[in-house]
């Protein structure tokens, strides 16, 4: 879902020029307009720790139990560099940085083995790894 022209006046002021998180569609977008309705701030007021979790990474964290990971497909959405491995400043200086995941791997990069509960549920060995 494209966001409103505030988050991606937002998102253009802070990124590099043409970078591709500025796409009114891009996860930074999205991440600049949840924290301005105050989405976040909500959540920790009501005691919960809010954090920015992909889909794809929220169904590999129910597999593997980390939800503080994701890879370079789905960070780069939000400024991840895969050249340097890491967030840049730009990203970093945002008051919304807390809300990144902390652990960004490369695409197919082992991530954890599966929980046993999630071995349990789906029969499979608790050896198996879980990929980013």
């Amino acid at each position: 879902e494209a966001m409103g022209p505030d988050a991606v006046a937002a998102a253009k002021a802070m990124a590099p020029p043409a970078h591709t998180a500025t796409a009114s569609t891009s996860t930074l977008c999205k991440l600049i307009a949840w924290h301005n309705q105050g989405v976040w701030q909500e959540a920790a007021a009501a005691g919960k720790q809010p954090g920015m979790l992909h889909q794809a990474d929220w169904l590999a964290s129910l597999l593997h139990g980390d939800r503080s990971v994701t890879d370079w497909n789905n960070a780069l959405k939000v400024g991840f560099d895969p050249e340097t491995e890491a967030y840049p400043d730009w990203l970093l200086s945002q008051p919304f940085a807390h809300l990144l995941p902390q652990r960004v791997v490369a695409p197919g990069a082992p991530v954890a083995p599966l929980t046993q509960q999630a071995a349990a549920a789906t029969g499979l060995p608790q050896s198996c790894m879980v990929a980013g």
